[in-house]
Order: C-alpha cells, then structure tokens, then sequence
C-alpha cells in the first residue's frame, strides 16, 4: 500500500483517529494508575513480611522463620514430655481423702477414734485408723489395692473407703 493513501485516510478520519488515541491514553493511564496501587500494597506487605528482619533478602528472612519453627517445635515437644511425667505422677499421688470420726467405746464421749481412707486415682492406698481408750490409744494402717483391702475391715473403715473410692 502506499503511504499516500494512508496519509489521505488519516486526514479525512483525523477527528476518530484522535478519539480513539485518546481513549486508548485514558485506558492506559488508569491501567497504570491500577498497577502503581498494587505494586504500593505488595511493598507495604513485603514490608510487613520481612517486619524485625536484620535484612531485606525474603530467603534470609524464610530460612530465620524456619530455625524459630524448629525451635518452637521442639520446645513444644519438651512441654508435652513433662507433661505425660506429670500426668503419670498426679495418677499415682494420693488425691482422695475420707475420714470419719467415731466413739469406739460407750463409756467414754468425744468421738476422738477416727478412720480415714488415703487413695490416688486407681483407688490405691491406705486406710488408717485410730482407737482410742482410757489408758491407751492404738493405730492400725491397712493397705488398699483397687479399692479393696486384704485385712479385715470394721464398719466405719469400710465408710470411709467407699466414700473415698466413689470421690
């Protein structure tokens, strides 16, 4: 084609060709604006990423979350561990308590013999009891396995053991 012919449409069509220019600037421009917002709040947030990093490098600042990951990571690990330690004691500790006060004798008043039970959670320890008479006092320990002694026991023992059992 010939440039002569070219020029002729251009200046028959000036007004159009200036329209359209026109519009494609204003496209450009507002697609440039869009694009100068964007780029501002992905700084803003790779400002905030790399946020109390000695440097500006996000491989630095990735490889410094992972060592403080690793490092939670196995606090976390120390924290369960003492945790199953502690579990297992509070099992075994003596947590159940019943005692009852009684008169063993009916001549004497003041109820001052007494029984008590001492269990940790699987219902294993000790039941205690104390009689007290006018010229002596005796005490007796009775083991308990699973809520269930292999002594004899007396009334008020067998209270305060199934009220410990049932704590």
């Amino acid at each position: 084609m010939n440039f002569m012919v070219l020029n002729n449409i251009f200046a028959q069509n000036l007004g159009v060709v200036l329209v359209i220019l026109c519009v494609l600037l204003l496209i450009s421009l507002i697609l440039s604006i869009v694009a100068i917002v964007k780029l501002g709040k992905a700084k803003r947030r790779y400002r905030q990423l790399l946020n109390g990093s000695s440097s500006d490098n996000i491989e630095e600042k990735l490889l410094e979350n992972g060592e403080l990951l690793n490092k939670i990571i196995a606090s976390n690990q120390e924290v369960q561990h003492q945790a199953q330690i502690m579990q297992g004691l509070f099992e075994r500790s003596l947590q159940k308590f019943s005692i009852y006060r009684f008169c063993a004798f009916e001549d004497m008043g003041g109820d001052t013999s007494y029984a008590m039970a001492v269990l940790n959670n699987h219902n294993d320890g000790f039941i205690l009891s104390t009689i007290h008479g006018r010229h002596e006092s005796r005490t007796y320990v009775k083991p308990v396995e699973q809520g269930k002694s292999t002594y004899q026991l007396s009334a008020e023992e067998t209270k305060v053991l199934e009220e410990a059992c049932n704590q």
